[in-house]
């Protein structure tokens, strides 16, 4: 008794550190969050020294009892490195001990019990069971039986969260893999048909608009390496097949890549470029005159137009420029069937975009009412030019209508960066070059081709904006139409100025005879008495059939 005091005084001189090393010396595997008494008690049992072993058993009684519940307050449910390790180190106490195991006793006791425990229970002293139903050095569990439920019903719980925590990993494991076999069901989808022109951005890469000029969910994605390898440009009409989009995705992706503009990869790679192209002036009338249309057939009689014109309708309102464009566009319809046709509508009342959508029985008509913000104005603007000048690039002929050159710059002047020059009425110097360069893009080809452009302009607004965008265009067009608010005013359309009105290139549309009597005809309209005169036209127009039976009338 006296010796086992004496041992644990002197043991308890040393600190933590220091008793750690003698249990590993020992044999002993000391755990990092073992406290001193703990160590103490370890040691102590490593060298078979009995502490308070000699006590009666009330004594000994009363000591495993204060020290379980020491133990109790001290401890509480293992870490999880503590368990790691308890479940890796086998029971070695089990396989020395010749008593049999208590009933409901747990494979690895925790209950804390005997003088030589005095901390956690479990594989402690070197892997000796101290457990309850397990025989100890400092005396049984069996001497409580209280003792042995409560630990045998601690170890119980014990196992059960142990099991649940098991249990929810494997929910959660599962749902992992459900997400993953979603993701890998949507990749070994088949490709789709696709079609549609191509958007290109400012970091190379694109979608196919696939509906309209504007952006849609339905669009694909053209990666920067298709655009490189296929040389393709904004405006190309891609037709190919598409993979769905992953769940990560917003767009499909362009799977493989069959039609540029109608024909294989490969020659359209060959094209040339459209500002490459030599532009002439138009040398090919394009009669407008067709049934039904007036304003067609006064076109050709007082300003005829050739292929690849820039034309500006000068218009003040109230005037009837849309209602002369539709007229225009009918009549390319009807007498240019091989021509593509698209007309442009910008900042336009939406009922004027329905009625003229229906109207035309083909061609494209691209929109985008005044209630629209000025961004998508101008995306469909740019898309719309590019498109024309792939179909150029092809030795097609297009003609685009549009409405109008006015609404446009005002658009790019409201999206224009701020600081930059201002012009005259507040319009930032950035916001008039890229519709001059929209409207330039009207030409005829030396090498066949031509992109005919017939805009409108606003007039006589007394707006210094208004006055502004026109003196800037005017000097860009090779032909102009001027409306006059006189002849507006009294009921006449067409009310085209004769006098007002010119064609640069007249002289190459027609032969000399052909251009004499256009030009009489032009100077009799346009006398002191425009009104009587365009009115006296208009009723002769009636009359005839044609225009070729109204001027062998007059000869």
């Amino acid at each position: 008794m006296s010796d086992a005091v004496v041992g644990r005084a002197d043991l308890q001189k040393k600190d933590r550190g220091e008793l750690q090393t003698i249990i590993t010396a020992l044999g002993g595997k000391p755990s990092s969050r073992a406290k001193k008494d703990d160590l103490i008690t370890m040691v102590l049992d490593l060298t078979g020294t009995a502490d308070a072993g000699s006590a009666a058993p009330g004594e000994q009684s009363e000591a495993g009892s204060d020290s379980s519940d020491g133990a109790d307050e001290s401890t509480g449910a293992p870490s999880r490195e503590e368990a790691d390790e308890n479940e890796d180190t086998p029971d070695r106490g089990a396989s020395s001990s010749h008593q049999p195991r208590g009933r409901n006793q747990p494979n690895r006791s925790t209950n804390q019990g005997g003088n030589n425990q005095g901390g956690r229970g479990g594989n402690q002293g070197g892997g000796r069971n101290q457990g309850a139903g397990g025989k100890t050095e400092g005396g049984t569990a069996t001497d409580d039986p209280n003792r042995v439920d409560a630990s045998t019903d601690e170890g119980n719980t014990r196992n059960e969260v142990a099991k649940d925590e098991e249990e929810d990993g494997n929910r959660r494991r599962r749902r992992r893999g459900r997400g993953r076999d979603r993701e890998e069901e949507a990749v070994t989808v088949e490709p789709q048909a696709v079609a549609g022109n191509l958007d290109l951005r400012d970091e190379g890469y694109g979608f196919l608009r696939v509906d309209g000029a504007l952006p849609s969910p339905e669009d694909v994605y053209v990666p920067l390496k298709t655009v490189r390898v296929y040389g393709l440009r904004k405006g190309d009409h891609v037709g190919g097949s598409a993979r769905p989009a992953a769940r990560n995705e917003r767009n499909a992706a362009l799977h493989s890549l069959d039609l540029i503009n109608g024909k294989a990869p490969a020659v359209a790679k060959e094209r040339p470029r459209f500002e490459d192209l030599t532009p002439v002036f138009p040398n090919e009338a394009m009669p407008l005159e067709a049934e039904g249309s007036i304003g067609g057939r006064i076109l050709d009689l007082l300003v005829p137009l050739g292929k690849g014109q820039r034309a500006l309708i000068v218009a003040p309102p109230e005037t009837g420029a849309s209602t002369l464009l539709a007229d225009i566009a009918v009549s390319v319809q009807a007498n240019h069937p091989d021509a593509h046709l698209i007309v442009m509508l910008l900042d336009d009342r939406p009922e004027e975009i329905t009625d003229l959508s229906r109207r035309l029985d083909g061609g494209e008509v691209i929109a985008s009412p005044f209630d629209r913000p000025p961004e998508e104005q101008v995306a469909i603007a740019e898309m719309a030019v590019e498109r024309a000048k792939r179909l150029v690039e092809e030795g097609q002929d297009v003609v685009m209508l549009v409405d109008g050159i006015t609404a446009l710059v005002r658009a790019y002047n409201l999206i224009a960066p701020g600081g930059g020059r201002l012009l005259g009425g507040g319009v930032d110097a950035s916001a008039i070059y890229p519709p001059k360069r929209f409207f330039g893009a009207a030409r005829a080809l030396e090498e066949g081709g031509s992109l005919t452009m017939v805009a409108t302009v606003t007039a006589e607004t007394g707006s210094p904006v208004d006055e502004l965008i026109l003196d800037e265009f005017r000097g860009t067009a090779t032909a102009e139409i001027r409306l006059s608010r006189h002849l507006a005013d009294r009921g006449v359309f067409p009310a085209i100025d004769a006098a007002a009105s010119f064609n640069r290139a007249e002289d190459q549309l027609f032969d000399s005879d052909e251009a004499e009597l256009v030009s009489q005809l032009r100077a009799s309209v346009a006398g002191e008495d425009a009104l009587e005169t365009m009115s006296t036209l208009l009723e002769k127009i009636g009359q005839t059939a044609s225009n070729a039976e109204m001027l062998g009338a007059i000869k």
